[in-house]
């Protein structure tokens, strides 16, 4: 009579745990989803243009992230970043198809109009030799014109 007992509590109390386990990953990936969604909101808010470019040891890099602005800042529309992830680099005329890992400022003629962008980012190398670049594009046609 004891074993059956021992068991159904066993399984009772593993139950418990599941069902608290469950809970807790909820609530952890409900944290995480409105921490995520703070920080693109934020990143959406600054007065530049935020983005994530992964470069991989081998092959073409990619954006991962790219904040509301590209088009009106450098009138390139963000879908176009998949097609040609290098346009950004040429429009600045950098020697590499990479994030400038030092600032740099250049034109850019949007119809009639002529603005100067700065554009610099921060690399991080990982252990598979990929580097992901954190940076920003912001227009500095204003601090130009004086």
């Amino acid at each position: 009579m004891t074993g059956p007992v021992l068991g159904a509590l066993v399984a009772l109390l593993l139950g418990y745990g599941g069902i608290a386990a469950t809970a807790q990953r909820a609530r952890r990936m409900a944290v995480l989803t409105r921490a995520q969604s703070d920080l693109q909101n934020m990143a959406h808010a600054l007065p530049l243009v935020v983005f994530r470019y992964q470069q991989p040891a081998q092959g073409l890099g990619q954006f991962t992230f790219v904040g509301q602005g590209l088009n009106t800042l450098l009138g390139i529309d963000p879908q176009h970043l998949t097609d040609d992830p290098g346009q950004p680099w040429r429009l600045a005329r950098l020697a590499t198809m990479k994030p400038p890992t030092e600032a740099v400022e250049f034109p850019v003629m949007l119809g009639a109009t002529r603005r100067w962008i700065r554009c610099d980012s921060t690399p991080t190398r990982h252990a598979d030799d990929s580097i992901t670049y954190n940076g920003y594009w912001l227009d500095i046609t204003e601090r130009k014109a004086i």
